[in-house]
């Protein structure tokens, strides 16, 4: 490690972000993020649409961030 680094402690996750992050209802979340994943992939498939993860991602991403702004 260089001198002007700072070393950042890590962390196990409990395998659920929002409640790792203390957001209230994070089952409810998490949950609701997996039911929206499987929607837009069903959603790119019965399209036509070659659907892959990172669209997915990039999808929801912006919502959920905005979810964890307002908390």
């Amino acid at each position: 490690m260089m001198d002007d680094e700072k070393e950042i402690p890590l962390y196990a996750g409990s395998g659920n972000v929002f409640a790792d992050l203390g957001l209230p209802d994070a089952e409810e979340a998490l949950a609701r993020l997996a039911q929206q994943i499987k929607r837009q992939v069903q959603e790119g498939c019965n399209s036509g649409e070659n659907i892959h993860a990172e669209i997915v991602f990039n999808r929801l991403s912006a919502k959920y961030k905005a979810m964890i702004d307002e908390s």
